[in-house]
């Protein structure tokens, strides 16, 4: 009699009791768990016990009962009930789900926070950089300019040395030219004084001679 009224009362719930597509994933409802027995009634013996979220493969339906394959390494195939199957994810498992996310999205922001102020600190000695840079290229840029003001007053320097040495140069040769003009003109003036000095004493000895014939005559 017992037995009759738990069909009866099966039998009258299996219509308020979502079907089930075959071949679909579904999950054990938020139950501590259910069994799975080798038949579709409760007289089977039971196969094993799986908790809630358990995810199985619907295989068969039959009556309020559904022939399930277990998604894990066992994959036991058995009977349960399907009222106690939903194609939801349990409450259970959607929580694990989102502090499996939160946990995800809080190391993605960890990451990209840290990333963020890398980059950050690196714009900000990039920064001292190109300041550093600056202050050397004005620098270099003074002492570009002091530099170029002394080279033209070097290269003046240096072309008036130049023209010293040129006017040198020339006054050197006019020097030796001069040099060499007054010595060819002191030696002919003293080849003339000379030959004048020996005209002159021939020409006064002769004199002497005549005016000496002269008084023995």
């Amino acid at each position: 009699m017992r037995y009759f009224i738990f069909f009866f009362t099966l039998l009258l719930m299996a219509p308020c009791t979502p079907r089930l597509l075959l071949a679909d994933q579904a999950y054990v409802t938020d139950s501590l768990e259910i069994s799975i027995r080798r038949g579709p009634t409760t007289a089977h013996r039971i196969l094993r016990f799986i908790e809630s979220g358990h995810p199985v493969k619907v295989l068969e339906e039959n009556d309020g009962w559904s022939l399930v394959q277990t998604l894990d390494s066992a994959s036991t195939n058995g009977w349960v009930l399907s009222r106690y199957l939903t194609r939801k994810l349990p409450l259970k498992k959607q929580v694990l789900r989102l502090e499996e996310e939160n946990r995800d999205l809080t190391e993605r922001f960890t990451s990209t926070y840290a990333a963020w102020e890398k980059a950050e600190q690196e714009g900000i000695d990039l920064k001292e950089a190109l300041s550093q840079t600056q202050t050397l290229l004005d620098e270099t840029r003074e002492k570009l300019d002091q530099l170029t003001k002394d080279s033209a007053g070097y290269l003046y320097l240096k072309e008036k040395a130049e023209t010293l040495e040129k006017e040198r140069d020339t006054l050197l040769h006019e020097n030796i030219v001069l040099r060499t003009q007054t010595r060819n003109q002191t030696l002919l003036i003293g080849g003339g004084l000379v030959f004048a000095g020996l005209f002159l004493g021939f020409v006064w000895g002769r004199r002497q001679r005549r005016y000496a014939s002269g008084r023995l005559l």
